[in-house]
């Protein structure tokens, strides 16, 4: 049995991979009580931050080869109807070039030609580190990886099925109240965690 999951506040996790980014359809499953996405090559949320709220296009600083995200069905969720994903699995590879001067300059003394593919867990505000991922980087395998992970961390019964594409899984979350960002002015300083969070949800439902 699964435990109630927050709704990951994204304005807080820059470095995490932004659903429904993914370069291709990608695909919609249902797992329990959760409805997920398996998405190819994902943008950062904070290249899409940047250009959303400074017109800026960025490159990001981490590369998702592949990305799960999960999110609760809306008939399950404590919170109700939502967009946000409550965590996200991807098979992730730090982009040197999107660093900063400093960081570069140590990878280039350290004589390593790559840097290494890990397994990252976004859950309840964190980001986990799962180890490398030595596999082929083709979406079977990745998948494959990525549910035996998700799986044990969250204890999920079961087997997902395969229910579409990355669109099937907007259109059953598409009632969330996330949705729009029509008082985003009017929020205070003590809500701009979750103004961001709405600029970002805007920005991708589009």
């Amino acid at each position: 049995m699964t435990t109630e999951l927050p709704l990951l506040e994204l304005g807080k996790l820059p470095s995490m991979a932004a659903a429904f980014t993914s370069i291709d359809d990608g695909e919609g499953w249902q797992w329990g009580r959760f409805y997920l996405t398996f998405e190819t090559q994902p943008t950062q949320i904070g290249v899409i931050l940047a250009k959303a709220l400074h017109g800026r296009t960025t490159s990001g600083t981490v590369t998702y080869h592949y990305v799960v995200n999960v999110f609760y069905k809306p008939e399950e969720s404590p919170h109700g109807p939502s967009i946000r994903p409550v965590a996200s699995i991807g098979i992730e590879q730090l982009y040197v070039d999107g660093m900063n001067e400093l960081v570069k300059s140590l990878y280039a003394e350290s004589g390593l030609n790559s840097t290494p593919v890990m397994v990252g867990l976004f859950k309840n505000g964190l980001h986990l580190n799962y180890g490398d991922y030595t596999g082929p980087l083709n979406p079977d395998a990745a998948r494959s990886h990525l549910f035996d992970v998700l799986k044990q961390q969250m204890n999920l019964e079961g087997t997902p099925s395969r229910i579409g594409t990355m669109k099937t899984i907007r259109h059953r979350l598409g009632t969330s109240s996330d949705r729009g960002s029509s008082n985003l002015p009017r929020l205070s300083l003590a809500l701009i965690g979750l103004a961001i969070s709405a600029v970002i949800l805007w920005y991708l439902w589009g």
